[in-house]
């Protein structure tokens, strides 16, 4: 997956940023800033093999939180319901060969 520059998101431009401050664990490379409309990356995931899915997975993931903001239910932010979905949706997409 080419992880662009913006990713419009019903009707909002976020633009997606890199940032070698913010700290990265083995299951997120980064997080959104949805009052700003910014989506932050870690660069040390990106071009890692090893880290692709995991920053692929973390753009997905921080699109969906910025759906849910979008529709007026930024309440549903639990990472219990986001994390399952991020995984499920990013799944279905490497498993039709949506992913490249």
């Amino acid at each position: 997956m080419v992880i662009p520059e913006k990713v419009k998101i019903l009707g909002q431009t976020y633009n997606v940023i890199w940032d070698s401050d913010i700290s990265v664990n083995h299951d997120s490379c980064g997080f959104a800033r949805h009052s700003m409309q910014e989506i932050i990356l870690a660069p040390s995931c990106k071009g890692d093999p090893r880290h692709q899915e995991n920053i692929e997975e973390t753009f997905i993931h921080e699109i969906l939180h910025g759906i849910f903001v979008a529709i007026g239910r930024g309440d549903i932010n639990r990472n219990d319901l986001i994390d399952p979905l991020s995984r499920a949706i990013y799944a279905v997409l490497k498993d039709n060969g949506w992913l490249k």
